[in-house]
This record gives C-alpha cells, structure tokens and sequence, in this order.
C-alpha cells in the first residue's frame, strides 16, 4: 500500500500535471503522454491515465514503456485481465522489462492462470519473488543493480526461445 503523498509531493504533482498536460495538449503526438499518463496515475487518477495512455499508444504502439505503465496502471484498478494482456504485449517485445515481467506474473495469478515460461526458462519464482525497492539510502545501490543484472542474465541465456502462449488456464 502506498503512502499518502505530503502537501509538497502533491503540489508539485499538480505543477508538474499542469505542464505535461499543456505539452500533450499542443503536441499529443510526441511522447509526453507517459509522464502525464505516470502523474495521473501517483495521484489515483486511474481512469485519466488510462485513457491518456491509450491516446498516446496509437501514435506509437511500439513503446514498451507506456505499454508496461498501462499494464501496472490496470492492475492497480485490478482489472488483471487487461492488465495481464498488455504486460504480455510488452513481454513479447522486450524480454527484459521486469516491470511488465512482474506484472504479467502476478495478474496470471490473480486470474487463476500458469505463468508459461516458454519465451523464457527463468523459473517463475525467481521472478515472482523479485521486489522492485527504490534506490534509497536504506537500500545498497549495487544489491540493487547485482540483482537485476542476476535476473537479466538469466533472460539472456533463454532468449531464442519459441513463443508460445504465456498462460494457460489451471
């Protein structure tokens, strides 16, 4: 569960709202929908993000990141299905977003679906276990990085793998 955002987070979101919506705005082709898209969503705004987000994908259907956000964006509304169909597209486009990794995993399982691991042969709960931590002074940037370069590497050695399909029901 998140933490109620301070009245200074707040109103700096809500700057930072009022900018990126104006640039989306005089220029909805160009990439600022993400950050206007993540804005909405650190301030619960889910409805908006989702549409800003599906706005700006088709001027670029290709960009994983908005993709991945669209799929966190659905899970946190828990629409797992949705979630689950759009953290699958970014799979099979990038192997390597452990965002979209994460979020496919755990929607299948809120779905009461398998993860299939055959675009990779990293068991499941290596991922599954693996918690994204802010880089805080708390936590030691390089066991950060060691551990993400451990699931990478892990994602190297699999890839070529046939495509299949990613869940299947129990």
């Amino acid at each position: 569960m998140t933490s109620k955002p301070t009245e200074e987070q707040l109103k700096k979101s809500l700057e930072l709202l009022g900018h990126y919506r104006l640039l989306f705005k005089n220029h909805p082709r160009k990439k600022y929908f993400v950050p206007l898209a993540e804005i909405y969503r650190s301030l619960e705004c889910f409805d908006e993000a989702i549409q800003v987000l599906k706005e700006g994908l088709k001027y670029h259907p290709e960009y994983i990141i908005a993709r991945a956000l669209l799929a966190q964006t659905y899970f946190q509304m828990g629409y797992f299905a949705q979630a689950n169909h759009e953290a699958r597209k970014a799979i099979e486009s990038d192997l390597e977003n452990i965002l979209a990794l994460k979020i496919y995993i755990q929607s299948c399982s809120k779905l009461g679906l398998t993860p299939q691991s055959t675009f990779l042969q990293t068991p499941i709960g290596a991922i599954e276990d693996f918690e994204l931590k802010p880089l805080t002074p708390k936590n030691d940037k390089k066991e950060v990085i060691d551990a993400l370069n451990r699931l990478l590497i892990k994602i190297d050695q699999n890839r070529g793998q046939k495509k299949g399909e990613l869940c299947q029901p129990f």
